[in-house]
């Protein structure tokens, strides 16, 4: 198992080989954010994507399973977690993307 514990990283479960290739493509905004995180993966084509969400504790908060179109943004309701620091882990064909985000309200 992979485990990638940097913001931007992408590690390819299977080899371990870093990955770059899909950080310009995908946009998490705002960061901070108060209520709502968006996710944009502009070279999508109706490709499935499972998004977890984990509170710094490790606690799993969020799990879904979107469809992505190119350029399409997601909207995910955050507004009943705390104030605090939580990982976005993206998994996408295979290749898993984790990233920081920070809720201020």
């Amino acid at each position: 198992t992979t485990v990638c514990n940097t913001t931007t990283s992408i590690c390819d479960t299977t080899t371990n080989i870093m990955e770059k290739f899909f950080v310009n493509s995908i946009e998490f905004f705002p960061n901070p954010l108060h209520n709502y995180l968006f996710i944009q993966y502009k070279d999508a084509n109706r490709q499935q994507v499972y998004i977890n969400i984990y509170n710094l504790v490790g606690k799993l908060i969020y799990k879904r399973t979107y469809v992505f179109e190119k350029n399409v943004t997601c909207k995910i309701d955050l507004s009943v977690q705390s104030n605090g620091f939580y990982f976005v882990k993206m998994i996408i064909n295979n290749q898993i993307i984790t990233k920081k985000i920070l809720i201020i309200k």
